[in-house]
């Protein structure tokens, strides 16, 4: 299985990649928003069911749909997605600076994902704790 997980920066996808993942997903009416404030990433929004639902992204919180952040970290689409931008030379972050890795892990190894202090994240292995 393979995952994406943040190498330097933060997991705040690009509006590019944001808006070919939804597409992916089927849905064709999109907006983009800027963001009132500064710093923060664009609102990206979808039609879904006649609704105009927001496409959360910022720091890996889950696009809606994902049962959670290792759902959407582990979608086939986003990861081809993300080796597409990345082997054509585009980075599908946000901001220049921060970087994805995708990492291949056994299918069978219950994981998690945590973050180093101050800069990129690391994927561990789940282990049971009696006490």
């Amino acid at each position: 299985m393979k995952v994406a997980i943040v190498e330097k920066g933060s997991f705040t996808l690009s509006n590019e990649i944001s808006i070919a993942y939804i597409q992916a997903k089927g849905f064709n009416d999109i907006r983009v928003s800027p963001s009132e404030s500064r710093g923060c990433s664009d609102y990206i929004e979808f039609l879904k069911d006649g609704v105009w639902e927001l496409f959360f992204q910022f720091n890996g919180e889950p696009f809606c749909g994902a049962d959670s952040e290792i759902d959407f970290r582990t979608d086939p689409q986003l990861i081809q997605l993300i080796e597409e931008f990345q082997s054509s030379g585009i980075n599908p972050c946000e901001y220049k600076e921060d970087k994805i890795k995708i990492v291949e892990i056994p299918d069978d190894v219950e994981f998690g994902i945590d973050e180093f202090e101050m800069s990129g994240e690391y994927i561990f292995e789940c282990h049971r704790i009696w006490y």
